[in-house]
Order: structure tokens, then C-alpha cells, then sequence
């Protein structure tokens, strides 16, 4: 999509979760680090200015409306080249199911970087705890 420009923002990476099981109705939070020193080059390096996320719909479709979640540090301020961030999500939003949530950063200049991925597995709550039933 834009191979020249996403390098120049920061990675999202070390996310808490690769997939993340959660019961219908519960919030579920995960993490991230959003990194602009990654790039092995010239490039200079910025602070982070802010993060997102989105449910099932990456931010690059325009067949239908992605829409951004904010992301909030973990320290309260976005102020330096690495951040760590977390993010939350009303399960009872969404179906049972598997949804896909995709993470990216950007820095002070504007610049996105590029997407991050992890599973978000929604869970019927009855099935969670049902006894395992072993015969004779």
C-alpha cells in the first residue's frame, strides 16, 4: 500500500497477547509497545503521538468505514520515542466469535507505521465452564 512511507512511522510489537480468549460480556485489555528507533537507517526518530486500534476492519479498507480506537500510554503521557500502550475493548460489542485487532502508532511528524496484529477470541461464557464428563 505504502511501502516508502510506513517505514518512516514507528512498530507496534511485543504485543501482551498473540491470541487473546475472553468471555461474551467481559473487557478485554492488551498491550503494545509503539517504537520509532526500529528503523536501521538516516531516519531520524520522533516521540510517540498516539496509537489505535481496529476491530475486524484494518485502517487501510475503503470498501467500508474503519474506525479507530484510541490507545492510552501505560504512563499517562505521550512523550518519548517508545511508548508502551494498552487498549480496551466491551466484548458485549461484539459477536462470538474470532475477531482480528489491528494496532499501529504514529509519531510528531504524522507518520503511521505499520500493523500489527493479534487474535481476539470471544468466548460463550456457559462453555467456558462446563464439567468434562469422562465414562468408564
Amino acid at each position: 500500500r505504502t511501502p516508502y512511507m510506513l517505514p518512516a512511522g514507528p512498530d507496534a510489537v511485543d504485543l501482551s497477547h498473540e491470541t487473546l480468549t475472553v468471555p461474551f460480556g467481559a473487557t478485554a485489555v492488551f498491550s503494545a509497545t509503539i517504537d520509532d528507533t526500529r528503523f536501521n537507517g538516516p531516519e531520524p526518530t520522533q516521540n510517540i503521538a498516539q496509537a489505535e486500534f481496529f476491530i475486524d476492519v484494518p485502517p487501510w479498507i475503503t470498501t467500508t468505514t474503519p474506525i479507530p480506537i484510541a490507545m492510552t500510554p501505560a504512563d499517562g503521557t505521550f512523550d518519548s520515542e517508545v511508548e508502551v500502550v494498552t487498549g480496551t475493548v466491551d466484548t458485549a460489542t461484539l459477536t462470538i466469535g474470532r475477531h482480528m485487532v489491528f494496532i499501529h502508532g504514529q509519531d510528531e511528524d504524522g507518520n503511521w507505521g505499520v500493523v500489527t496484529a493479534l487474535f481476539l477470541d470471544v468466548v460463550d461464557p456457559q462453555l467456558l465452564y462446563l464439567p468434562i464428563i469422562t465414562t468408564p
